[in-house]
């Protein structure tokens, strides 16, 4: 028994021994990779999305990705080819004890901080990536703003943090400012937000992409002002002994590498998210960095709040198409249903008069085809109910059709105007800005106007106040641009009950005359409601403005004060410009309008070339001005050469 005992033992220890050898010659030095060309490297690693992780049986992240192309480097640069293997860990710390008495072609990776401790058992690569730290709270804790402010409220905290990671050091280094705290260990970092939101009175430290992350998914945790910590970075670890030191070193020291990584934390972070981490490590104020994260979190859940609207409204369609298909299946029903009971009562009209079906045959037949005709027209009928359905799902995307059809179109505005220019730019698809000319008497009446809100609303104040236009000045012949908003006042109150103090809807608009005089030149008459004429005479450098009336189209106003016109005559080749809001107040990244003043300037020095270039100027600015933001309000600009 003692023999069966010892050679069993021998047996497992031999297994063992075969075992460990195997899996040490898995991985290569780059000593040997360089004389046999050929290398396996093997990767340790815990699933922390989005640095590295397993997705439909294949490994991915910021990190996989990172390695995959150091991978090809190695074959590029020193033309060695070398198979890449990724091996899943229970735990952090496994990693971690992996790679530190791994052999050379040995890695980790799984979003590690450097520290110095860590550096005197292992190597690291250069730095990819800023590694930020800060406290989340569960909601049911308030917000710290300095540690004087710690009281009954975070008695008792249990704190999340996975075992062997810089962050139990880091709770270490605060746990003096708690008292009876409890400890809750995990596996994996992504954990730690959930276990946050899913539980009261708990703590943990999480990266600031983590957290970031947490947010996007709408996990529910608070940040704390307090304890954020601002390490060295984040790396790829190495053995402490190992040679492969040499090519990762010049991998992260290569060209292409600062522009590949750049992109592929922009890849999986995003690029506003991005581009704050290094914001934030570039910074050396306290107070801006949590101005920098505040302004993030509310960006954050500004986007929460319109996805939630954008699901109520789809819910809100869905009910009202679902509403609308049952009312037309009611309605072909009771068809169904009457014409039915039709044709039963003439089956039985039949039966009874089967004694004159001789005479009566052919007035029968002509019933049945009577019948069918009817039959015929209800499917017809249905037919038709099904087309008007999808006709008003697809009502919005003809919208935009509809409002550029009401537009001046291009010919007429060259019959009218001969030399011009409009930069028009909606901020959706459809705006509340627009530009509208007429012809009557000799005399040309032009308007720009930018009606309350944008996209769908804005539009249908738009097409509201279009016609409003159309109907004073052509069907009423108003001449004066004062009577004639005072009149658009007038009507646009009644229309939309303005006079209501709760009801602001209007509309902000220039409206001139232009009749040409005998002596060759050109008779303006403007008024404007919140909206100034800009224009520089003919052999003139200097942009001059006339500035409109302080009040607004329509809405409520305490003082029902009456809109002035102004008269001015101008030379042939003299230039006027009439303009919306929404190129002065666009801003730029730093969040800074165009303003007023600036928006002249431009004008004034772009005055001397021919319209079409003018126009493609302002396109230039406002692109430029633009840069890394979004278009805040419709745009319209437009310039008329007398």
């Amino acid at each position: 028994m003692i023999l069966t005992r010892y050679f069993g033992l021998k047996w497992y220890l031999t297994t063992l021994m075969l075992l460990v050898g195997v899996g040490l010659a898995a991985q290569t030095s780059w000593r040997k990779a360089k004389k046999t060309k050929q290398a396996d490297i093997t990767v340790y690693h815990i699933n922390f999305a989005p640095f590295i992780y397993t997705k439909n049986q294949q490994v991915t992240g910021l990190e996989a990705e990172l390695l995959r192309y150091f991978v090809k480097f190695v074959g590029k640069e020193y033309e060695v080819k070398t198979q890449l293997n990724f091996a899943l860990q229970n735990s952090f710390g496994e990693v971690y004890s992996q790679v530190k008495n791994g052999p050379s072609g040995t890695f980790a990776a799984s979003s590690f901080s450097v520290t110095s401790a860590r550096r005197k058992e292992v190597q690291f690569s250069p730095i990819y990536m800023p590694d930020i730290s800060i406290v989340i709270s569960s909601n049911n804790l308030p917000i710290l703003a300095d540690t004087n402010d710690i009281n009954a409220s975070f008695d008792s905290l249990t704190v999340v943090q996975v075992p062997n990671s810089t962050d139990v050091k880091h709770i270490q280094r605060i746990a003096p400012y708690f008292s009876n705290l409890q400890y809750k260990n995990i596996e994996h970092f992504e954990d730690a937000p959930l276990m946050v939101s899913q539980n009261d009175n708990c703590i943990a430290y999480v990266q600031l992409t983590t957290y970031f992350t947490a947010l996007q998914d709408n996990i529910k945790v608070k940040r704390q002002n307090l304890f954020q910590i601002n390490k060295i970075g984040m790396a790829i670890v190495l053995p402490l002994k190992s040679d492969w030191d040499e090519p990762i070193n010049a991998f992260f020291a290569s060209p292409e590498f600062k522009p590949l990584v750049n992109r592929l934390i922009k890849k999986y972070f995003g690029d506003d998210v991005t581009d704050l981490i290094w914001q934030i490590a570039r910074t050396e104020s306290g107070n801006d960095k949590n101005v920098l994260l505040l302004t993030k979190e509310k960006e954050l859940k500004e986007l929460e709040i319109a996805k939630k609207q954008l699901e109520i409204n789809r819910q809100v369609w869905q009910r009202n198409a679902s509403v609308i298909a049952v009312l037309a299946i009611l309605i072909i029903a009771f068809f169904i249903y009457s014409r039915y009971q039709l044709q039963q009562k003439s089956n039985q009209l039949l039966k009874q008069k089967g004694t004159e079906l001789a005479s009566k045959n052919e007035e029968l037949r002509q019933q049945q085809e009577q019948i069918l005709t009817q039959q015929h027209f209800i499917e017809n009928k249905n037919t038709e109910l099904e087309r008007k359905n999808k006709e008003v799902a697809a009502s919005i995307q003809t919208a935009q059709v509809i409002q550029n059809g009401i537009l001046p179109h291009e010919q007429r505005l060259q019959a009218l105007l001969s030399d011009y220019f409009v930069l028009y730019q909606p901020k959706d698809i459809v705006s509340g800005d627009f530009y509208w000319v007429a012809h009557r008497d000799n005399r040309v009446f032009l308007a720009v106007a930018d009606c309350t809100g944008h996209g769908v609303p804005g539009a249908l104040m738009s097409m509201v106040s279009y016609m409003m236009l159309d109907k004073l000045v052509m069907m009423e012949k108003l001449d004066n641009p004062a009577d004639i908003l005072n009149r658009c006042h007038v009507d646009l109150q009644k229309s939309l009950q303005g006079s209501n103090e709760t009801n602001q809807q209007g509309m902000d608009i220039i409206f001139l005359t232009l009749t040409p005089l005998e002596n060759g030149q050109v008779s303006i008459v403007f008024a404007g409601a919140k909206r100034p004429l800009y224009y520089i005479s003919a052999g003139e450098t200097h942009l001059q403005e006339i500035k409109g009336c302080r009040r607004s189209i329509g809405g409520f106003h305490r003082n029902n004060l009456l809109f002035i016109q102004h008269e001015l005559v101008l030379d042939q080749e003299s230039v006027i410009y009439l303009t919306t809001d929404g190129f002065v107040d666009q801003n730029n990244k730093d969040r800074k309008k165009v303003g007023t003043d600036t928006f002249k300037e431009l004008l004034q020095s772009i005055a001397p070339k021919k319209l079409n270039a003018q126009k493609e100027d302002l396109q230039k600015f406002l692109q430029t001005h633009m840069t890394d933001t979004t278009q805040r309000d419709d745009i319209l600009v437009m310039g008329v050469s007398l």
